[in-house]
């Protein structure tokens, strides 16, 4: 953190603008879903920005422009890029299928209530519990057992 970056865009349809700044924070969670790691800058990043790079002073691309926090649509000194190793991540399944395919276990987590503990056969809701899919990763038949 602290170190210098500089941010290019096209702002607002205003083609090739760079700006400066430093790097502010790194795995900011902004809220954007489930890949939330963000490199924070106070770079000028505007709409029109995203999907630009964001260069340390050696030219090296760090992150991708991505999002601000602004609750007028302008900078306020608050931006954000995914950081490029994330981005490198991606890349091959671009390249191959043209869209990125996300894992999903389609599982929650929640508290386990007195009410829950209690259908569940638990002492109590500090005993702990898992469940796992019993056919092959399928979800058409589950079965419950008791943690360790």
């Amino acid at each position: 953190m602290g170190n210098w970056v500089v941010a290019v865009g096209s702002p607002f349809g205003l083609e090739q603008t760079v700006t400066a700044g430093i790097v502010s924070a790194k795995g900011r969670v902004i809220g954007s879903g489930p890949y939330d790691n963000f490199i924070q800058t106070d770079a000028s990043i505007n709409p029109g920005n995203s999907g630009g790079p964001l260069l340390n002073t050696e030219g090296q691309v760090i992150g991708i422009n991505t999002a601000i926090f602004s609750q007028s649509g302008g900078n306020v000194g608050i931006g954000f890029a995914i950081p490029v190793n994330m981005a490198k991540e991606i890349v091959p399944q671009l390249k191959e299928k043209g869209h990125v395919t996300r894992g999903w276990l389609g599982v929650g987590i929640q508290k386990i209530t007195p009410e829950l503990a209690k259908s569940f056969g638990l002492k109590d809701e500090k005993e702990p519990l898992s469940l796992r899919s019993s056919r092959a990763g399928l979800p058409t038949k589950r079965e419950s057992r008791q943690g360790m």
